[in-house]
């Protein structure tokens, strides 16, 4: 339905798509059984001053900013490789599809997985902060890696699969930095009044980061083309990351 002669189909079905969610909203219940106890407010100051005091929240943060910044430039991107690397629309349908499988069988397989966890495990699991920001920087690798794949447009097949295989690890990287931002050492959580403020602090990253990273791939793919920007940035990100992790794991030793 990406075809010129199509197009105002698809808008056409874009929009008819709202409607079950409209419906759903004017049939949703209003208000509150019974009153919400006012909290107290917690100012951004309070906020970063836990982040001050954890490392590894920190740099979770950061990780997460670098991931976002390199890999998530796909609304620049995906349609140039679509459209001048694999071949046209029909290429660039595929592309989204698998973008958004991948993100739905996530969504299922988290679901799952929650109604399925026993009680503690995820304190247990996550209580090992070295190992979940080990396993956190060693996922931005592999989501990197997966992307360069994909962006080098060898053939649809491959491009798609590979786009497949980032989805999990950026779900990954996304998931473990925001329990690394709101859990404190040994399984205990920083004050519930601050998880809004952290919350806050990681998606002002991510849209600084997007954006940041769909200019950029403006620029290089405006500059030097479109397998250049959808390689080399892919590819710098991945050093990037790998850096990271070294000095990280040196400062451990």
């Amino acid at each position: 339905m990406s075809e010129p002669s199509l197009r105002g189909w698809l808008f056409a079905f874009n929009a008819v798509s709202y409607l079950p969610a409209l419906v759903f909203l004017l049939r949703a219940p209003v208000g509150r059984k019974s009153p919400q106890a006012p909290g107290m407010p917690a100012p951004y100051r309070e906020a970063w001053q836990s982040l001050a005091s954890r490392p590894d929240a920190r740099l979770a943060l950061v990780v997460f900013g670098i991931v976002l910044f390199f890999f998530t430039n796909g609304a620049v991107l995906q349609p140039l490789i679509g459209y001048r690397l694999l071949g046209g629309a029909r290429a660039y349908a595929w592309i989204m599809t698998a973008n958004g499988v991948g993100n739905l069988i996530i969504t299922i397989a988290q679901a799952m997985r929650e109604s399925s966890r026993r009680a503690g495990a995820m304190s247990r699991r996550i209580g090992a902060k070295g190992t979940q920001l080990d396993g956190m920087l060693g996922w931005g690798m592999c989501v990197g890696l997966c992307i360069v794949i994909y962006g080098a447009a060898f053939g649809l097949l491959p491009s798609i699969s590979f786009m497949l295989a980032s989805c999990w690890g950026a779900n990954f990287v996304r998931v473990t930095a925001n329990i690394l931002l709101v859990q404190e050492r040994d399984g205990q959580y920083v004050d519930i009044r601050l998880h809004g403020r952290l919350n806050a602090l990681m998606q002002t990253m991510a849209i600084v980061c997007i954006m940041l990273g769909d200019l950029l791939a403006v620029i290089v793919a405006d500059s030097r083309g479109v397998r250049a920007a959808s390689v080399g940035i892919e590819a710098v990100g991945v050093c990037v990351v790998g850096v990271v992790w070294w000095f990280y794991r040196h400062r451990k030793s």
